[in-house]
């Protein structure tokens, strides 16, 4: 049962729901071996049929990540966009001071600032319980 809850809870991103699912989901299998073993099995037996009949523990873990999904830091996301704008703009004024006037360069440096912002929002939105659903099809 604990590797069985071991494998399901490292499918849930939120952290904070960890323990509460772990709870719920204990609850859950003492109350089936309880069941199982009123019904005439040994308490090995048992807890191997409550784990069973709980599913394959990365796609219930992947199901309760969709549920439990952790909240999304705006204030951080926000921050990092203006700290990047404001990073462009020092860079313009500098870029302008200097008398470097190459726009193409200052053009080059904030497109790769926005696509530096891009892959940043794509990594911090991207599913990684798709990952664990790919990597337990080849199991």
């Amino acid at each position: 049962m604990d590797e069985y809850l071991k494998t399901l809870l490292e499918q849930i991103r939120c952290k904070k729901a960890r323990p509460y699912i772990r709870q719920e989901l204990q609850d859950h299998i003492e109350d089936q071996i309880e069941a199982n073993i009123h019904a005439g099995m040994n308490y090995e037996d048992a807890e191997k049929e409550a784990v069973r009949d709980m599913g394959d523990p990365v796609e219930t873990g992947i199901s309760l990540d969709r549920i439990h999904k952790p909240q999304i830091a705006w204030k951080l996301l926000v921050m990092v966009i203006l700290l990047s704008v404001a990073g462009i703009m020092i860079h313009l004024m500098i870029a302008r001071h200097i008398g470097e006037g190459d726009a193409s360069a200052s053009g080059r440096y904030v497109i790769h600032v926005v696509l530096g912002i891009a892959v940043m929002f794509f990594l911090y939105f991207l599913d990684y319980t798709l990952l664990a659903r790919s990597r337990s099809c080849r199991l």
